[in-house]
């Protein structure tokens, strides 16, 4: 992948891709996208802890 250790770097489990999370989630893989990256998601530290917000998913049982 070409990251020096210790970078923040997240790797999707499903298609394996790497990404940056501290420069807004691009990809770093070769031959990616420029455009590819992770979605943001709103990070707070509360008391301490750190919190994510994320939006709540309607299930198939929810709609109508």
């Amino acid at each position: 992948m070409g990251s020096a250790s210790g970078e923040a770097i997240l790797r999707c489990p499903r298609c394996h891709t790497h990404f940056d999370v501290v420069h807004a989630g691009a990809c770093v893989d070769e031959n990616s996208d420029p455009a590819t990256h992770l979605e943001p998601i709103p990070l707070l530290v509360r008391d301490g802890v750190l919190s994510v917000a994320l939006a709540a998913e309607q299930t198939a049982a929810g709609m109508t």
